[in-house]
């Protein structure tokens, strides 16, 4: 089994870290442009064969995650709670905030 990775640019955290939580790009068309571009990771489109942030499609994007270390806490289910679910709208934080 792979391990994940965050495609988070500059962000190097895998699976193996047991307190980071890895998140699956979401289906939603207009959410999944929002997570790659604040991803602020180009690489993620130059890997598809350098396509157009318009072609992306979620089935192409189903390997790829980002880890919890890019979302604020009040954008889970219960923002106390480290195993709660990170809810639907959710969009990552802008990779030029840090």
């Amino acid at each position: 089994m792979s391990r994940r990775k965050c495609s988070f640019f500059n962000c190097n955290n895998m699976q193996k870290n047991t307190k980071t939580r890895f998140h699956t790009f979401p289906s939603d068309i207009n959410l999944l442009k929002k997570w790659i571009i604040h991803s602020g990771n180009n690489f993620i489109l130059q890997t598809l064969g350098n396509v157009e942030l318009d072609s992306i499609s979620p089935k192409k994007m189903k390997n790829r995650f980002l880890c919890s270390k890019h979302f604020n806490r009040d954008q889970y289910s219960n923002p106390v709670d480290p195993k709660s679910r990170l809810n639907s709208n959710a969009v990552p934080k802008n990779y030029t905030e840090g």
